[in-house]
Formats: structure tokens, sequence, C-alpha cells
């Protein structure tokens, strides 16, 4: 005897329900990326840091591991695309941090070459995407081109007969 259950992977085919779960995938990258400003923001100390030299440091190596993460859990729910540019914002002021500690979270010059950065990206992201379609949009052409030779083909030799 079988007992056949629903599978847990059914799609919901209400728009609202996509769309409530696209916002939340979006609202997890968000968080990815704002989590690592907690060591900036918050100042307190930890009883134990993990042998870290001070609660900062171990705040700002625990989001650094966490944020990927996040990523990984937001993608699962399809967030929307544009979505993504907000880690990467985040990571852009991280990498500039690394570099130059002396930097300040108002220092509008950090957040310009950021912005232009995450603009980079888009733009990048826009032509590659824009080239794969084109890729395949010729490849299903040649692959049409070449069904109806074949069928043409077929056409002739049936007429011969």
């Amino acid at each position: 005897m079988t007992i056949k259950t629903k599978s847990t992977k059914t799609k919901s085919n209400d728009p609202v329900i996509r769309a409530a779960i696209r916002i939340f995938g979006t609202l997890v990258l968000t968080l990815s990326g704002m989590i690592l400003f907690l060591d900036k923001v918050f100042y307190f100390e930890l009883s134990n840091t993990h042998g870290f030299a001070d609660s900062q440091t171990y705040i700002w190596v625990l989001t650094q591991s966490l944020s990927p993460l996040l990523i990984v859990v937001g993608s699962i729910f399809k967030p929307y695309k544009s979505a993504y540019l907000i880690p990467v914002y985040f990571y852009t002021i991280q990498l500039y941090w690394v570099f130059d500690t002396s930097l300040k979270i108002d220092d509008a010059l950090l957040h310009l070459y950021a912005l232009g950065v995450v603009f980079f990206t888009a733009i990048t992201a826009y032509f590659i995407n824009k080239y794969f379609r084109k890729a395949m949009r010729d490849r299903a052409d040649k692959i049409t081109l070449l069904e109806e030779m074949l069928d043409l083909n077929r056409f002739i030799k049936d007429k011969k007969n």
C-alpha cells in the first residue's frame, strides 16, 4: 500500500504570496549587508571575545562570516535581482576600511566610491545578461532553422517516392 503525499515544493500561483516571499529574500539580503556595520555602530564590551583583541574585532569577524550565509539564505527566496547590489555596496565600504581604517562612515568619497562599484557591477551584469540572452536566442534560431531544413528535406524525399 502506498501513501501519496502532496509535495512540499509546491509553488504558489498567488502573486501576492510570491511577492511577499521575494520581499522577504530582499530583506535578508539587505540584512546581510547591514550587519557588516555592527562593529562601527554599536560600541559594547563582551566578556568573552573568543581570543580576539577586543569586542569590535570579534563582532567584525563574526559579521564577516555570517553575511555570506545570509546571502545564500536570502537567495533561496528568489529576491529581486537588484537586491544583490545592497551587499555589494556594503562589502565595498568594508573593503575600503580594510585598507584605510581612518575612514569614517560619513566620508562622502567613501560612499561615492561604493556607489561607483555598485553602478559598475550593475552595468556589467546587465551587459553579460544581454549577451547571454542574445546567444540563447541565436542558438534557438539556428535550431529552428535546422529543424525546418530537416522537415523540408523529409518533404522532398516523400514527394520523390
